[in-house]
């Protein structure tokens, strides 16, 4: 409906702008040339009227009183016609030439019948001294078929699927009276659009052709289950925003633990590392499922001169009872054959040394409450 009564629009514009610029070249004519001759202005109005057009006659009035007609045929009554002693044209006449632009007035009824626009321009003329304001001169009048110009913008064409009507007498838009169309469409909110025109502008209105579509009697109810429906989601969707929100917060939350908690033990191993490797006793730590180091401090590296670095990827023998393993391996044991650990009372089963530093199982008794059995 837009894109339709837009383009009539354009078409309105378009017809008038096209005719009133027909004109400039004869208006130019006068102002260059201000004794107008009658037969130059025919020979130039006839050479103007043979392009397409919609006008019907150019008059032209010197000093307001029309003088020059063309064409002549037809209209011979109105030469002479004093505009400021013409009521009902002068108010037009004076407003186009205190402005000094030109002005679509109308329409007008014809006397030969009919409807027509009169564009009126204001010729001014420039002053015997250069320094002074131009002078005025008279008036152009084109007089241009309404009729014609609303048929080439499409707003009488039967297939338009819309109701139209235009008003804006004397170029006065919207205050302006009825021009055509159906007067009852300005009653039916209807859509408008401006048409401008020189001087001013009409008001064009339109209307779908079977009327706008009436509201649903449940429209009410449409509008508030809607609304309900729109409140529930957008509360959804602010919970589940809520809630991505919690559980971003609570992985960063326990991301951020983790990391202190791993900062603390790594602090905590650097600090008991450090005070096992500088213990001047042996200390070492033995997996207790394959018997490979795990831990041979510094001190035992001075004593045995074995370095931990090869005994981490191996595993040596120990002894060991048959209810527990004993962790001392028997390298030590043959460093320390007599030092405190064979006087501890909770090492009392000393196992049996071989030339080369290994357990020989079975071969040195144990001392236990039950008795002695071989370890």
């Amino acid at each position: 409906m837009i894109s339709e009564l837009g383009q009539v629009r354009a078409g309105l514009e378009t017809g008038i702008n096209d005719n009133v610029y027909l004109t400039r070249g004869l208006t130019a004519f006068i102002t260059a040339y201000p004794h107008l001759d009658p037969s130059i202005f025919h020979t130039i109005a006839d050479e103007i009227l043979r392009n397409p057009n919609f006008i019907i006659n150019i008059g032209i009035a010197p000093g307001n009183i029309l003088s020059f007609v063309h064409p002549l045929e037809g209209n011979e009554n109105a030469l002479g016609l004093n505009y400021e002693q013409n009521s009902q044209q002068w108010p037009i006449v004076k407003k186009a030439i205190d402005s000094r632009k030109t002005i679509i007035a109308g329409p007008v009824e014809l006397v030969q019948g009919g409807r027509a626009f009169i564009c009126r321009t204001p010729i001014f003329i420039p002053a015997p001294d250069p320094k002074q304001e131009p002078v005025y001169w008279g008036l152009a009048s084109i007089v241009i078929d309404q009729q014609k110009i609303l048929d080439r913008a499409g707003f009488s064409h039967a297939d338009r699927n819309l109701r139209m009507a235009l008003r804006g007498t004397d170029g006065r838009g919207e205050q302006g009276g009825f021009i055509a169309g159906e007067e009852e469409v300005f009653n039916a909110t209807p859509l408008t659009m401006d048409v401008v025109i020189p001087g001013g502008s009409w008001q064009l209105a339109g209307i779908p052709l079977q009327g706008w579509q009436q509201p649903s009697p449940n429209q009410r109810w449409i509008l508030f289950f809607g609304g309900v429906l729109a409140l529930a989601g957008g509360i959804l969707v602010f919970l589940w925003q809520h809630h991505e929100s919690l559980i971003k917060n609570q992985t960063r939350l326990a991301l951020e633990r983790a990391e202190k908690y791993s900062a603390e033990l790594n602090e905590n191993k650097n600090f008991l590392d450090a005070i096992l490797e500088n213990i001047p006793n042996i200390i070492f730590v033995k997996e207790a499922k394959e018997l490979k180091f795990v831990l041979f401090n510094k001190a035992g590296e001075a004593i045995t001169g074995i370095p931990a670095s090869s005994l981490s990827a191996r595993a040596t023998s120990t002894c060991s009872n048959r209810r527990r393993p004993i962790v001392l391996p028997a390298l030590i044991a043959r460093f320390s054959p007599a030092g405190p650990w064979s006087r501890s009372p909770r090492n009392r089963c000393r196992p049996a040394i071989s030339a080369n530093g290994s357990c020989i199982p079975g071969k040195s008794p144990c001392s236990t409450r039950r008795g002695s059995r071989p370890t």
